[in-house]
């Protein structure tokens, strides 16, 4: 089903899923990858609740307003209210450690395709402007404003420490499907 949107084909696995079972409600558990907002709302409009990561391209308004009077600490949850949805950040040290290392991996690897040692593909922070490389100091200070930040958008009217546990046990089934 080559190019075809996920609820043209999750919709219906999913019904004939809660048929099957004679489930009377179904909650969607998905990675970032796997829907996208207007996919979010089809769900939605379906019946359907759900649980989805969310992906964080830049630092979340509510987490920047938090951040002026307050540092984050481990754990910390910082919730956003949307118009069908809330979003809930969890901010993490151990994941904001492993962030932090990876970026450290990614400057290391950027700053040797600017020595000329390796080659420039997939270079998270190498900007080539001109035939000149350089470091992209913008990107990298993004990067590490979100290390250890993860969201997760539900419809559910459940606790937010509920809808991070939930997410987490999608990594329990996730290995089963390769």
């Amino acid at each position: 089903m080559k190019g075809t949107s996920e609820t043209k084909t999750i919709l219906p696995v999913i019904q004939a899923f809660q048929a099957e079972h004679n489930l009377k409600k179904v909650t969607v558990v998905a990675d970032a990858a796997m829907l996208s907002t207007s996919n979010l709302d089809e769900l939605t409009k379906a019946g359907y609740t759900c649980i989805v990561g969310s992906r964080l391209s830049k630092v979340p308004y509510e987490i920047a307003e938090f951040r002026k009077t307050t540092a984050l600490q481990d754990q910390q949850i910082v919730v956003s209210e949307q118009k069908n949805y809330r979003i809930v950040y969890q901010y993490r040290e151990k994941r904001a450690a492993l962030d932090m290392r990876n970026i450290e991996k990614q400057i290391a690897k950027a700053e040797k395709a600017i020595a000329g040692q390796i080659k420039t593909n997939r270079t998270k922070f190498l900007t080539i402007a001109a035939d000149k490389k350089y470091l992209n100091l913008e990107l990298i200070e993004k990067a590490r404003a979100l290390a250890g930040i993860k969201g997760y958008v539900t419809n559910l009217d459940i606790p937010d420490e509920e809808v991070i546990a939930c997410y987490h046990q999608l990594f329990k089934w996730k290995p089963a499907f390769g």
